[in-house]
């Protein structure tokens, strides 16, 4: 698919958005010499700067959380600084932009740059058919602490983990303003988890319209975190798909009868 705009990749967690991001930014580099930023507005991640000639990165050791829970969420001014920063960062995109390939996470896109990106990128959307199990998942992370692994995580024993209300409605929070986004963009490129684990990389790729013959020799793809049944962890697992079913999320992907 030829486009004369940059593209993003937009998604929410549990995804497969780090496999995708790898294998689309690989191939834009190859085509078109567009170079990745990765997670641009997540601000745990790394920090960016104007070098005169474009953006530095400078990736954080011990990627996730490089600061203490602490630092995070009880700072004065945290919240204040953190949209700083973001607006910052847009600005610093805006000058560069035709030159970068990002990954997206709708909720941490600062508002007021909203509509310039809407109109100077494709977006491509990414998300999962079982949104349900996608809330498991995340879920699952938040329980445990443990978002991104190296290899496939293990299988937790049966009802070992709680949910809580309170981070279900964080998570549906994301999810719902992605879906926001995704109904106002009316996407051309919409690619789906489940075809990541099923087809091949080159296959996955066509899907989204990236069909010259890119070498993929020697890319490695992150892993899927967890290929086992989620429900099973949760000793509250009636209660989740109760909470599913009372919110929007259950119109926009409705949970199947158990």
């Amino acid at each position: 698919m030829e486009n004369t705009k940059p593209y993003l990749l937009c998604a929410t967690h549990r995804t497969g958005s780090t496999p995708v991001y790898q294998l689309v930014s690989h191939y834009l580099q190859a085509t078109s010499g567009v170079v990745g930023l990765g997670e641009y507005f997540s601000r745990y991640i790394a920090s960016y700067w104007d070098n005169g000639a474009g953006i530095s990165v400078f990736h954080y050791p011990n990627t996730h959380e490089p600061f203490s829970p602490e630092f995070r969420y009880n700072v004065g001014g945290r919240l204040e600084l953190e949209e700083k920063i973001s607006s910052m960062r847009a600005k610093l995109l805006r000058k560069y932009h035709s030159r970068y390939f990002i990954k997206l996470f709708p909720h941490v896109l600062p508002f007021e740059h909203r509509e310039w990106m809407l109109s100077h990128y494709e977006w491509i959307f990414l998300e999962r058919k079982d949104v349900f199990e996608q809330i498991l998942s995340c879920l699952i992370c938040h329980e445990t602490g443990i978002w991104y692994g190296a290899a496939p995580q293990k299988a937790l024993p049966l009802g070992s983990l709680k949910a809580t209300r309170e981070a279900f409605e964080n998570f549906e929070l994301v999810l719902f303003n992605y879906f926001q986004l995704k109904m106002r963009r009316n996407p051309a490129i919409v690619l789906h988890y489940e075809d990541l684990r099923e087809l091949s990389p080159r296959a996955f790729l066509a899907k989204a319209g990236f069909t010259s013959n890119v070498s993929l020799t020697g890319l490695k793809l992150t892993s899927v975190q967890r290929p086992w049944t989620k429900s099973a962890a949760f000793s509250n697992i009636s209660e989740i798909r109760k909470w599913y079913r009372g919110s929007l999320l259950n119109e926009l992907a409705p949970l199947a009868p158990y």
